[in-house]
């Protein structure tokens, strides 16, 4: 076994052994603090907070909706996929009643009945042909 000396020596006598720091005491004492949240959940609340603020109409996620044109369309209004906002515009009247003119999209179930969705984002019931809000 070789014995270090010199500059060897006092390198090994620099290095702390083991735990560098006491017990209940950080290694950042400065750093991060309780209950701060971090960047991807601020980003979202931050989302959140900024739809709060701005007024304007989103996209409903419990109400089915059509993806036409790269848009989302539902109930009559085109809506931004990527901020879920509608365009402007005035909004459209809500139809009593499923009639020729409106073009059938798919028929599927909604609420636990079936449906007809048309491409103008409205559903109707399948049976009475009214629109299910």
């Amino acid at each position: 076994m070789q014995i270090p000396s010199g500059k060897k020596q006092q390198q090994a006598k620099a290095k702390p052994r083991g735990r560098p720091f006491l017990p209940g005491q950080s290694g950042n004492p400065k750093g991060r603090p309780r209950g701060a949240l971090n960047k991807i959940t601020l980003v979202v609340l931050g989302v959140a907070h900024v739809r709060k603020l701005r007024p304007g109409v989103f996209l409903d996620p419990h109400y089915p909706y059509i993806e036409r044109a790269g848009l989302f369309v539902q109930r009559g209004r085109k809506f931004d996929p990527f901020t879920k906002e509608a365009f402007p515009g005035n909004p459209p009247l809500r139809p009593d009643r499923l009639d020729r003119r409106r073009q059938w999209g798919y028929e599927g179930v909604f609420q636990g009945r079936p449906c007809i969705f048309t491409l103008d984002g409205w559903v109707y019931d399948r049976q009475t042909l009214r629109v299910i809000d």
